[in-house]
């Protein structure tokens, strides 16, 4: 896990240091130093910005014109498609307890708990909820 999040955020350092031209060093100072307050955070360029819901759409709104409709992220899926529908697959599984053959199982006397391959690999081959 700590490596993932590692990877997570080294990708949106990366990311953001490039967009905003902060070097790398001065951008996880200026995180370490964290949390922000909202103008605090404007003044560390880690946000553009402060404004209210209403101020925001305003904004948007003025930007993108007369003919401009704000759809809530579920609707622009349905438009747009939604990403990662098609194509291999990868799963991340968490699991607790030593892996074991057969079926997992937890022991109450000893507190022991274990996955066994059985149960891992029959979750692992179940159609995703949204899928049925």
């Amino acid at each position: 896990m700590t490596a993932i999040m590692t990877s997570w955020f080294n990708q949106m350092k990366d990311g953001i240091c490039l967009a905003r031209q902060i070097a790398p060093e001065k951008f996880q100072a200026v995180v370490d130093a964290g949390p922000y307050l909202g103008q605090e955070a404007v003044s560390a360029k880690l946000v553009d910005g402060v404004a209210y819901r209403d101020e925001v759409y305003s904004n948007a709104g003025s930007k993108a014109g007369a003919r401009a409709q704000f759809l809530y992220l579920d609707k622009y899926l349905d438009r747009a498609g939604r990403p990662h529908e098609a194509g291999k697959k990868i799963a991340l599984i968490f699991g607790v307890g030593g892996v074991t053959r057969g079926k997992s199982d937890y022991d109450p006397v000893q507190g022991s708990q274990n996955m066994g391959a059985d149960t891992v690999a029959e979750r692992s081959e179940r159609p995703s909820p949204t899928k049925m």
